[in-house]
Formats: C-alpha cells, sequence, structure tokens
C-alpha cells in the first residue's frame, strides 16, 4: 500500500479500515490493482476478486473505477458495486486510451 493514500497514523489495512470505522464510516474498501479490493461493510471484513487481464493501458483505471462504482451503488449491495466496478476498470485497461473502451462496454459485458 502507497504510504500517501494511508489515513493518518496508520501504517497498515487493518488500521486502516480501524480508523475510518472509528469515525463511523459504514463502507470502506482499499482497491490494490491486480490483487482483491479489501473491504469492511457494517463491520463485516471481506474480499473482491478482480478479473486477471492483460493490460494495455492503465491510465484513467481508478477513475473508471470510481465512476463505474457510483453507478453500481446505486442498484446494488456494497461487494457487488465493488465487483462489477472492477470489471468495467479492468476491461477499461485492455484498451489505449482512457476511451477507446467505451463503446465496447455500451455492448452491455457486465
Amino acid at each position: 500500500m502507497l504510504r500517501q493514500f494511508l489515513s493518518p497514523g496508520c501504517d497498515h489495512h487493518a488500521a486502516v479500515f480501524a480508523y475510518l470505522s472509528d469515525l463511523g464510516v459504514p463502507h470502506i474498501a482499499i482497491t490494490q490493482g491486480e490483487n482483491p479490493i479489501l473491504y469492511r461493510s457494517h463491520g463485516e471484513d471481506g474480499m473482491v476478486a478482480v478479473p486477471q487481464i492483460n493490460p494495455v493501458d492503465t491510465l484513467g483505471a481508478g477513475d473508471i473505477f470510481h465512476g463505474a462504482f457510483c453507478y453500481y451503488i446505486l442498484q446494488r449491495d456494497f461487494p457487488s458495486a465493488l465487483a462489477a466496478a472492477s470489471q468495467v476498470a479492468a476491461r477499461s485497461c485492455e484498451f489505449f486510451g482512457t476511451r477507446s473502451w467505451v463503446s465496447d462496454f455500451e455492448t452491455g459485458f457486465v
């Protein structure tokens, strides 16, 4: 985990979960690139597997993940929204550039 993205006084994932939970944050997720997404939802910890791909370009993947998550969280529970967002972000990494994947997405792959 990159240190610049840790919560104040935290040095590992468990500390981040504890810090944010103590602040009353009900849903927390930590993405890890090609590794599973770690999450805590209402005190329950879990992991979401992410698609294994051959990336072409990861530019914008985080922004794409966040946008897809905002879309899916209105329709699904927290872990399912994370999983769907990771599929969209992973698919976007299989194309060069931040938009060339969009026409493929519109065919309904998620």
